[in-house]
């Protein structure tokens, strides 16, 4: 049996924004997903220090959602990631 290093939801291969969506169609507050999904597991993961919440000196990683949870745009490093 493999210990578990946190890299993985479960082995799940969804993403964040369907992470949240689902989570806000079971009835949880939006910003009880925000808490859990976008500030918990950076911190479950190890990678507070640099993720989960804009402040100085971190990566600036930015995700903005439409009203119905879609992904519109995403800035990586403070940087507009042109696919989004």
């Amino acid at each position: 049996m493999q210990a578990c290093d946190r890299s993985a939801l479960a082995g799940s291969i969804a993403t964040m924004d369907q992470l949240v969506r689902t989570m806000v169609k079971a009835d949880i507050p939006l910003a009880d997903a925000y808490v859990w999904l976008l500030r918990l597991l950076p911190v479950l993961w190890g990678v507070y220090d640099r993720k989960g919440s804009l402040q100085k000196d971190k990566d600036a990683d930015i995700l903005i959602l439409d009203r119905d949870l879609s992904v519109k745009a995403v800035w990586a490093m403070g940087q507009l990631v042109k696919e989004s």
